[in-house]
């Protein structure tokens, strides 16, 4: 997808497809990317509550409660979830590919 302003490189992982129905969470998109930096290369779970329709949203999805203001997306680590807001072309373009992507198969 692109570097990002940190310089991480990000992956949109095809053959985990996004899915918009994850554990009856309306409204919310999971999905699997991979990003590589200086900590080496891996995949990460994330929820986004940003894609409607096959489009990446201004704001999120309404009802679900989610405090990000801008979009970007919910990263599950070792210690539980840090929010990651899409501040570079790489990411708004990930997110970009995970909205169409869950709804365009």
């Amino acid at each position: 997808m692109g570097i990002t302003k940190d310089g991480a490189k990000l992956y949109a992982l095809t053959n985990y497809p996004p899915n918009a129905e994850d554990d009856g969470m309306g409204g919310w998109t999971s999905f699997i990317y991979a990003i590589e930096d200086t900590k080496g290369y891996r995949k990460v779970e994330a929820y986004t509550s940003f894609c409607y329709d096959g489009k990446l949203l201004s704001q999120p999805v309404k009802g679900t409660k989610d405090n990000m203001k801008v979009p970007g997306w919910h990263s599950k680590t070792a210690s539980g979830f840090a929010s990651v807001i899409a501040d570079s072309k790489a990411s708004q373009d990930l997110l970009k590919a995970v909205c169409y992507l869950v709804y365009n198969p």
